[in-house]
């Protein structure tokens, strides 16, 4: 156990406090992406990066969640089903 929180669910859970909050928020989440850039429709990315760039520099999280969320719809309607 090298202190990080592990991506499978019967991994032993560690005892420090901020892993199980970790483990919570992972294990009740409807998806993860392990690497943004590689796992993100390419045409979400460079979109996306800007938007997270933008809240680095900000903060403000009801804009870059609005961001996303126009970001996803976009390339959603654009997605052949």
């Amino acid at each position: 156990m090298i202190g990080q929180s592990s991506p499978h669910n019967d991994a032993r859970q560690l005892t420090a406090n901020f892993a199980q909050l970790n483990k919570t928020i992972l294990s009740s989440s409807k998806g993860v992406a392990q690497f943004f850039d590689r796992d993100l429709k390419p045409e979400m990315v460079t979109e996306s990066l800007d938007a997270i760039i933008t809240f680095v520099n900000d903060a403000d999280v009801e804009k870059v969640i609005t961001a996303m969320e126009r970001i996803r719809l976009s390339v959603a309607s654009k997605v052949k089903h």
